[in-house]
């Protein structure tokens, strides 16, 4: 009958086999992870009026997002029918 691998890791007291212990003082970090905190945050200051409708910042968010959108196509449109870019 072959080990499962938590059997393989493990010796007869049940600890892990000295290969296998990490030394967490001699780690570095993942290259290929970007951290969260390497873009900076950008802060919103609502009025008060403002911000007690919008209480959760998902409903902020997404009201910044939906308007942002909206002023995109908006600009979009006034380009092309201003004839300031031509399709090719």
């Amino acid at each position: 009958m072959s080990k499962k691998p938590s059997e393989i890791l493990q010796n007869a007291n049940g600890k892990l086999l000295p290969e296998y212990e990490f030394d967490y003082q001699k780690a570095k970090p993942n290259r290929f992870i970007t951290s969260s905190t390497s873009q900076p945050l950008k802060v919103v200051v609502l009025d008060e009026d403002v911000a007690q409708v919008f209480t959760p910042s998902e409903a902020v968010k997404s009201s910044i997002t939906i308007a942002y959108s909206i002023h995109t196509k908006l600009t979009i449109k006034k380009i092309v029918r201003r004839g300031l870019y031509r399709w090719a």
